[in-house]
């Protein structure tokens, strides 16, 4: 990708055969939540940056077959967090408008393995959030849905977990009676909508967000 003045608006294939333009919005938006009487809310706090803690860290380093100069930027969360698994937002399907690309467009969610928690990093400010996810969760892998949620393989709740984007609201799908530790993995979504997801203990397993039904499956030995 090359880096412009608006940001990374130019893409070449992997085959370099092809290049085009996204025609993307690049303006900042602020998000206000207010109140939904329906929904739950998780007290969240913004971590302040003291003045010995280091703001997001660019470094440029050549990729000689391309000839081009990348920047690698790592961007500081909660001491204790563990980060294990990244979706950025932007990759939701539902993502289809300029005003969804502004709210999105900087947000990568991420597993905060040992706290429990959903994190939440703004790539442009470097701030971060955690949306705690109940007691006794160890999550482990996070996904961006076509709903727009982050949804999370919990192995600590032994659970699929989704995650409100917008009101924080954590709705937790435990595995059936009877199946035992699954030690949940990796999740994806197919073109019905149905999660599917793995656990390496030996079984694999599908929900239906729709109804909350979910079925589980020895896998072959």
């Amino acid at each position: 990708m090359q880096n412009t003045t608006l940001g990374y608006d130019t893409e070449t294939r992997i085959d370099r055969d092809h290049v085009y333009f996204k025609n993307m919005d690049f303006q900042s938006m602020a998000i206000t939540i207010s109140s939904h009487g329906e929904y739950e809310y998780t007290l969240v706090s913004i971590p302040s940056m003291s003045d010995d803690q280091e703001s997001p860290n660019s470094n440029t380093i050549i990729a000689d077959s391309y000839n081009q100069s990348i920047t690698l930027t790592e961007y500081p969360v909660p001491e204790g967090s563990r980060p294990h698994d990244v979706a950025p937002a932007t990759s939701m399907s539902f993502v289809n408008s300029n005003v969804s690309k502004n709210l999105f467009k900087d947000i990568v969610w991420y597993t905060a393995q040992s706290s429990g928690e959903l994190g939440k990093l703004n790539t442009t400010t470097g701030e971060t959030l955690h949306i705690f996810l109940g007691e006794g969760s160890a999550p482990h892998g996070v996904i961006a849905g076509p709903d727009g949620a982050p949804w999370i393989t919990d192995g600590g709740l032994n659970a699929i977990v989704r995650v409100d984007p917008f009101t924080k609201n954590v709705t937790v799908y435990p595995l059936p009676q009877g199946v035992g530790y699954a030690n949940l993995n990796t999740a994806t979504f197919d073109n019905n909508g149905t999660l599917w997801f793995t656990g390496q203990s030996g079984i694999y397993g599908r929900l239906f967000p729709s109804t909350g039904a979910m079925e589980i499956f020895d896998a072959p030995k």
